[in-house]
């Protein structure tokens, strides 16, 4: 819901995501079939999704931010590594 990175904030992305769509009314009648309605389900699909985004983010660091992935290819014995033997045989 609004900016992937204001989940869980009060602010303008998060709270108005809605407000900028506007789509007829027929869109409902089209995607019926692909909606989930049922809150159970919702939270059964929605439970390991985010649980995965967590350790995802945890692993190797948000998107397009400091990740720790990109600080390890950084070190000088990592990049001197890679020069030696580029494709790790």
């Amino acid at each position: 819901l609004g900016v992937a990175t204001a989940f869980g904030k009060f602010d303008k992305d998060a709270t108005e995501h809605t407000k900028a769509r506007s789509l007829p009314k027929e869109a409902d009648t089209l995607m019926a079939k692909y909606m989930e309605t049922d809150p159970l389900q919702m939270v059964v699909q929605y439970t390991p999704q985010s649980t995965n985004r967590a350790a995802y983010h945890e692993a190797y660091g948000l998107p397009g931010g400091n990740s720790k992935f990109s600080n390890l290819l950084l070190r000088a014995n990592v990049k001197a590594a890679m020069q030696k033997s580029p494709r790790g045989s």
